[in-house]
Order: C-alpha cells, then sequence, then structure tokens
C-alpha cells in the first residue's frame, strides 16, 4: 500500500471513531440550532456574490493566469469581502470575526468529524464516475496546475492559495455572507443543506461533487456551533492542504 491510501485508510479509522463517541452530542448539537439574528441579509449576500463572481473571472479575462495572479485576484476578494462584511454587518458581527484557540480546536476535530463521510462520499463519487464513464478520473484543476508547475515561486503562491486565502475567501463568502442571508430567510438547518450544496456545485468537478457537499455541510455546521468563522476556516484549509498532498503524491487519487 502507497503512502497516500495508507494515510487516507488512517484517517478514516480515526475519523469513524470520532464519529461513533460523538454521534449524540453531534445529533443533539443539529437538533438544538435554532434561528438567532445574522449580520448580514440578501443584498449583502447579493454584493458578495458579485465580488465573488469578479474574483473567479477576472484572472481568466487575460488568458490561461499564473498561480500568482489567481492569488492576488482571491487576496483581493477575501480583502473586499472582509470589508463589506465588517461595514454592514452590527453587534454580531465581532464575534462571527473572534479568533481563539478554542475554535481553532473546533476546526480540527469537527474536519476528523466529518473525514468519514468525506472520504465515503469521494469513494462514491468515482465509483459513480468509473461506471458512467469510460477512462480514469482526471484530477482536480488545482491538481493539474500545481502538478504542472515546477517553479518554486508558483507552486509557494499555489499553496498559499489552497491552504491560506482560498479557504478565508470562501468561508468568509459561503459561511459568512451567503449561510447568514439564507439563515434568515430558511433557518440555521436549511442554510446548512443550501450553502453546502452550493459550495460544492461552485467548483464545477462532477465527480467530487458528493464529497465536496458533505465538506461544504461539515464548515456550515462548524460556522453554526461555535458562532464564528474560524474554526470552518481552519477546517477548510486543513482539507485543502491534506487534500493536495494526498492528490499530488497519487497523481490524481481522490
Amino acid at each position: 500500500m502507497s503512502i497516500a491510501p495508507a494515510v487516507v485508510f488512517s484517517l478514516l479509522i480515526v475519523g469513524t471513531i470520532l464519529l461513533i463517541r460523538n454521534a449524540r452530542p453531534l445529533l443533539a448539537c443539529w437538533r438544538g440550532l435554532e434561528p438567532e439574528s445574522t449580520p448580514w441579509g440578501g443584498r449583502t449576500a447579493a454584493a458578495a456574490f458579485l465580488l465573488f463572481a469578479l474574483s473567479l473571472a477576472g484572472p481568466s479575462l487575460a488568458g490561461e493566469p499564473s498561480p500568482s495572479v489567481i492569488l492576488l485576484s482571491r487576496l483581493g476578494f477575501a480583502l473586499a469581502l472582509l470589508w463589506l462584511l465588517a461595514r454592514s454587518g452590527g453587534e454580531e458581527e465581532r464575534g462571527i470575526f473572534a479568533v481563539s484557540f478554542a475554535a481553532v480546536r473546533a476546526g480540527f476535530s469537527g474536519y476528523w468529524l466529518a473525514m468519514p463521510g468525506i472520504v465515503a462520499a469521494a469513494l462514491l463519487g468515482h465509483g459513480l464516475a468509473a461506471w458512467i464513464g469510460d477512462g480514469p478520473v482526471a484530477p482536480q484543476d488545482a491538481i493539474r496546475l500545481f502538478q504542472s508547475r515546477t517553479a518554486m515561486a508558483d507552486r509557494l503562491a499555489l499553496l498559499l492559495l489552497a491552504a491560506v486565502v482560498g479557504p478565508v475567501a470562501e468561508e468568509l463568502f459561503f459561511r459568512g455572507a451567503l449561510q447568514s442571508a439564507v439563515s434568515r430567510v430558511s433557518g440555521p438547518r436549511r442554510a446548512i443543506l443550501v450553502c453546502g450544496l452550493l459550495f460544492a456545485l461552485i467548483h464545477l468537478d462532477p465527480v467530487r461533487f458528493l464529497p465536496l457537499a458533505v465538506l461544504g455541510c461539515a464548515l456550515g455546521m462548524l460556522r453554526e456551533a461555535t458562532g464564528g468563522l474560524l474554526a470552518p476556516v481552519v477546517a477548510h484549509a486543513l482539507h485543502n492542504s491534506l487534500m493536495l498532498w494526498l492528490l499530488d503524491a497519487s497523481g490524481g487519487g481522490l
């Protein structure tokens, strides 16, 4: 067994044990979610979506963008969105941006608890793709870009994008502006599910839609359970870093 499958198997075993031990508290937490005051509504979410669309479309206007251009574009989006949310939020906004060791720990713990679902969904998605398709599953665009770049500056830019800037930017949008707005209308449970599905859809990757949806819902649950964005940012960064290493090590893998 190569190193990548061995790591995935180990994570799956650890995550399954943690999930079984914490099944009742997690279920109680899900059932106990109550609608609460949220600082951002539909207008803020619409403005955030426009910024998000510009951050995705902007770099492609110049042809095939370099990793540095993509990184700067996503960094600009994160800063603009942070300004928008800070400007339009009220008293509730302060707790959402709070930084604490407990939130960091919750991000790590939450990700390991979600690992069995993510791996199971990934295996199911790959199985369906192999059954329906006529060839091997292609690696993600980010992995293909990482594998095709040998310059240290390009690889460093991609690592920063995957492990730091990307998670911060996407969590500000999905679990910040969007989940807050949907929760106002439909309540926290539906907001978690809706934003989790949209998170998966926006990646435009049918094969990995299921694991991304599971991840998105887990990140949404962390947002509601902790009351802030730091825990989902940590879990998202951990996932991206781990997947980048696993996919690069296995040449496409999960």
